[in-house]
């Protein structure tokens, strides 16, 4: 019970940074509303508490999905694992595959050297596997309720994502800020 509790603690201070993070950044719906932070700017104990609410629900929505089927709730749970693959996968794709990708890189303050590429190959080859494999059903044979809809959220999560870049982050979203940009009486955690 305390470990879980304690996961459940930083769980929700990881989600609701990563929340306002991604609200400040105007990459999210109601960006003007995740954004803010409550408190004074000189108060120490500053909370992004409209973007903790926000990832707060969506953590009981998901828990009230597992009340009526454990298999939805099983793919939300294991297409995690399946986007944090996607994640470090594709800026090493870009590395390894793009036009330019190795030449970007060259003066970077940590090098592998006569490994990088080598390297990146492995780490890509072994994210691609793992994204197939977390993708498998657990048990076979398969049936409607032991199926791995993991791959399907993963899709719909991928169309979603892509339906709301053409609607507003094309326009609205321009990447993280830069450090000397930042406006720290507005923005600082």
């Amino acid at each position: 019970f305390g470990i879980g509790l304690f996961c459940a603690i930083s769980i929700c201070c990881a989600a609701s940074r990563g929340t306002w993070s991604f609200a400040r950044d105007k990459a999210i719906p109601f960006h003007h509303i995740f954004s803010r932070i409550s408190g004074d700017a000189s108060d120490a104990s500053l909370v992004p508490f409209n973007a903790h609410l926000l990832s707060t629900t969506i953590q009981l929505l998901l828990g009230l999905i597992y009340l009526g089927s454990s298999a939805a709730f099983n793919a939300f749970v294991g297409v995690g694992v399946i986007c944090l693959g996607a994640s470090y996968a594709m800026p090493i794709a870009i590395l390894l595959f793009g036009k330019e990708g190795r030449k970007q890189v060259r003066e970077a303050p940590f090098s592998l050297g006569r490994w990088g590429w080598w390297l990146n190959v492995a780490a890509f080859l072994w994210l691609s596997l793992e994204i197939v494999l977390f993708s498998m059903p657990a048990v076979i044979p398969v049936d409607r309720v032991s199926m791995n809809y993991a791959s399907v959220v993963f899709v719909g999560f991928a169309v979603i994502s892509a339906g709301w870049y053409f609607i507003s982050g094309r326009y609205h979203f321009a990447g993280p800020p830069n450090p000397s940009d930042i406006d720290n009486d507005k923005f600082s955690l």
